[in-house]
């Protein structure tokens, strides 16, 4: 999560940028998740936490590599690309949710197996 804040940081290219504690503000809810969940001491707790880490990175990580990789950068374009930094955290915890979703009906599901 550190290396991919990090680098949505680098990719915007700017020392002080408004904008970067919106951009990453899944990777902080996931941050702050997974310490209460450590401090909880729970065994087998983590797995909506990763689902949710899994999720939203993925759509971070989506959104950065298209707009690194924009061959011909036009004002149209641009303007496009600066709507997705605007969205994409919105989409991130959308795919966030249902990675969490599915990594606790994974854990209940495999719970209630091993127990029959």
């Amino acid at each position: 999560m550190i290396i991919l804040a990090i680098s949505c940081y680098i990719t915007q290219g700017v020392l002080f940028n408004l904008l970067f504690p919106w951009v990453i503000s899944p990777l902080i809810v996931a941050w702050l998740w997974l310490k209460h969940e450590q401090s909880l001491k729970e065994e087998g707790s983590y797995a909506a936490v990763m689902g949710f880490v899994s999720g939203s990175s993925l759509v971070l990580i989506y959104c950065h590599v298209m707009w690194l990789s924009q061959e011909s950068v036009k004002s149209v374009s641009l303007a496009a690309a600066n709507m997705d930094f605007i969205l994409s955290p919105l989409y991130a915890f959308a795919l966030g949710t249902v990675g969490a979703i599915i990594g606790y009906s994974t854990r209940r599901l495999r719970r209630d197996s091993c127990h029959k």
